[in-house]
């Protein structure tokens, strides 16, 4: 006798389904258009157990049980499921080199290192993150970038190219500079393109709100580094400017300073220079497009949205063949946007890559597994 409820083939003797409780209903066993889910019962008694149990044997319906869970659910939501904490496996740690910060405002700074905490600027927002990125606040509803944290203010640029301040106790945000592009901040000095001013060299003393004018020439791809400003001029010529201002190479594309090394960007691949102009040696002959550091390691995209990491023996392993911009590096983690997948991604120096979404870190994303993403239209 075939359940009508869950379509397990009974003894004709039985009264109640010996699969899943339900009464069974005498009725014709269809001869064709009916294909029973093919399962091994060798385990299973075909006795009528059920017979003698069958009240409160199908929990299913039980309204006890419904109330209990519903109960249990509010209870998570109110103590757990919040934005502010998503419990992951910590992965990752952080040891910021000054050079790793300047390496990410060749990106677009949009990840910064505080004392205690991971900074974030992505989709509009600017995050707050512990350092194992457990536990998350926002900090501004803002478009962010060249984010720096100084004397417990968060400094970023705005959507309108202004410089502002947050403090981080009381979230109060406070103008700083206005029209300014490539922000780097250095021993409370804020090194700045003025656009208003022939997108020309300043300089800013956040203590004594004392500005200062560098050069008159247009300059982009701001790197400072001590006393040193590399720049890129208007016909893609890398100057580095101090007492002197001295020509290091043509046709650059972007550039970072890593150490006592230049890691410059041409249109035909990676060369190494050294601080002082001389070519050590060439990385890789590809189209690259965005480079940072992790670790000390080097990775790059290029312009077929390919992600390059660099292995212990110098050579360079793909991470991900498509798709991948705005890449930044900070500590020993990547951050990186994947336009052919609409996601932002987290990878770490051990290889673990955790998708980011809701300014979330979600360390149980696998390739080729379909996310259900709440809030963002499918295009």
């Amino acid at each position: 006798m075939i359940c009508t409820y869950c379509g397990y083939d009974n003894n004709d003797t039985h009264k109640y389904c010996s699969m899943c409780g339900a009464k069974l209903e005498t009725v014709e066993k269809p001869v064709s258009g009916y294909i029973p889910i093919e399962r091994n019962y060798e385990t299973i008694i075909e006795e009528p157990i059920y017979e003698e149990t069958k009240k409160g044997r199908n929990y299913f319906f039980s309204p006890i049980i419904w109330i209990v869970s519903i109960l249990f659910l509010v209870i998570c939501v109110g103590l757990e499921l919040t934005i502010s904490s998503y419990t992951i496996t910590p992965t990752i740690t952080y040891d910021s080199s000054y050079y790793d910060i300047q390496a990410s405002l060749q990106g677009d700074g949009m990840i910064c290192q505080g004392e205690n905490s991971l900074y974030l600027a992505m989709e509009g927002y600017i995050y707050e993150y512990s350092y194992a990125m457990e536990e998350v606040q926002v900090i501004a509803y803002e478009y962010g970038e060249n984010l720096h944290v100084v004397d417990n203010y968060l400094y970023f640029v705005d959507s309108n190219n202004d410089c502002q301040k947050i403090n981080l106790d009381t979230l109060e945000k406070e103008l700083v500079l206005e029209n300014v592009y490539y922000v780097s901040i250095q021993d409370n000095i804020i090194t700045y393109q003025h656009d208003s001013d022939n997108e020309s060299i300043h300089q800013y003393n956040i203590d004594t709100q004392e500005d200062s004018k560098l050069n008159d020439e247009v300059s982009y791809m701001l790197t400072v580094v001590d006393n040193d400003i590399y720049y890129v001029d208007t016909s893609n010529n890398l100057w580095l400017l101090n007492d002197t201002k001295k020509l290091i190479t043509t046709e650059v594309t972007d550039f970072v300073v890593y150490e006592d090394e230049l890691y410059i960007m041409i249109p035909t691949g990676i060369m190494i220079y050294t601080v002082d102009k001389e070519l050590e040696s060439e990385v890789v002959t590809t189209y690259p497009l965005d480079i940072t550091f992790i670790d000390g390691r080097l990775y790059f995209s290029d312009i077929y949205g390919m992600l390059y990491g660099q292995l212990d023996d110098d050579t360079y392993e793909v991470i991900e063949q498509s798709g991948v911009t705005d890449l930044e590096g900070i500590g020993n983690i990547l951050f990186y946007y994947n336009m052919s997948e609409g996601s932002y991604y987290v990878y770490d120096i051990n290889g673990t890559k955790q998708v980011m979404y809701d300014g979330m870190l979600h360390s149980d994303y696998k390739e080729d597994e379909e996310i259900e993403w709440e809030g963002v239209e499918e295009f």
